[in-house]
């Protein structure tokens, strides 16, 4: 992912707490729940460090290479 695609996000992301409506934020467990909160419609999606590890089989220890591997599951998927 680009520089600039990482900064667009970032300003959309931003933009999504400024509107009349509360900004509502699932939180996906593993691949497939953001997946499926994508799919119904929610802009931004929370994670749990723990339900990502757990369902790639790790203990969540806080570890960067675990947040590495959540960043590369849920890009891998367009998030």
């Amino acid at each position: 992912m680009e520089i600039n695609e990482h900064y667009e996000k970032a300003v959309s992301f931003k933009e999504l707490h400024h509107h009349s409506l509360p900004l509502l934020l699932p939180n996906a467990w593993d691949a497939m729940s953001a997946i499926v909160f994508e799919q119904c419609g929610f802009k931004a999606i929370g994670t749990t460090s723990a339900g990502i590890a757990a369902s790639l089989g790790y203990a969540d220890a806080g570890r960067t290479e675990g947040a590495y591997q959540k960043a590369n599951i849920l890009w891998s998927f367009g998030s």
